[in-house]
């Protein structure tokens, strides 16, 4: 079997889960670089606020790459990406009834739009991880069969969620609920369950330990 049928075979259970678990949160982010500057001068009508705003929530993302360097180790790469997926979905579902009831502000639009990324941060990067686990053997691969599927259908949704501006923050912020809540679907079927302690690690029958001669 070729190395590529070999992987799409192996990428039937956690792997695709993951990917397009993964790609979910990328259409979300996609569909916010896409419309934020449209959002800034339209619905705010503050565009010379736009480097400002943009900066504060990128920052958030390089935070959370910071963090997730120092906790993913002592509280396993599970804990941390399933529990920055469940902060996702619910900093995204405030976001988007503060934007549904009308109280959307410059300031509420900053603070939950950097607190949804910083999520998406945690657990984009390790989902990507994740998936790779179990086809550790075919990397290269692996990582190039992921990369097209989370870059592609990610791209689409962002292209979908940015064409879908009216005036207002209510669909980029529903778009991010709902792309948030079909991971966590995608994850749950994948996983069976969230927080799964990982699998031991199989020992290798073919590899003696031999005491060294006298």
């Amino acid at each position: 079997m070729s190395p590529i049928l070999e992987t799409v075979s192996e990428f039937a259970t956690e792997p695709i889960g993951y990917t397009l678990a993964g790609s979910m949160l990328y259409g979300a982010f996609y569909g916010f670089l896409a419309s934020s500057q449209q959002i800034c001068a339209d619905v705010f009508g503050r565009p010379e606020l736009f480097g400002i705003i943009f900066a504060s929530i990128a920052a958030s993302l390089g935070a959370a790459s910071i963090l997730n360097a120092r906790i993913v180790g002592p509280m396993g790469i599970r804990r941390v990406s399933h529990t920055a997926l469940i902060g996702f979905v619910c900093f995204s579902t405030i976001h988007a009834a503060i934007a549904i009831s009308g109280r959307e502000t410059l300031l509420s639009f900053t603070i939950l739009q950097a607190a949804s990324v910083a999520c998406f941060g945690l657990a984009a990067s390790n989902f990507s991880a994740l998936a790779m686990e179990p086809v550790g053997h075919l990397a290269g691969t692996a990582s190039s069969i992921q990369g097209f599927i989370s870059t592609v259908s990610g791209a689409l949704l962002g292209i979908f969620i940015g064409q879908s501006l009216d005036g207002s923050t209510v669909p980029l912020t529903v778009g991010f609920c709902l792309l948030g809540t079909a991971s966590v679907m995608i994850v749950l079927i994948a996983e069976g369950r969230l927080f799964r302690p990982p699998d031991p690690i199989p020992s290798d029958p073919q590899i003696e330990l031999h005491s060294p001669e006298a």
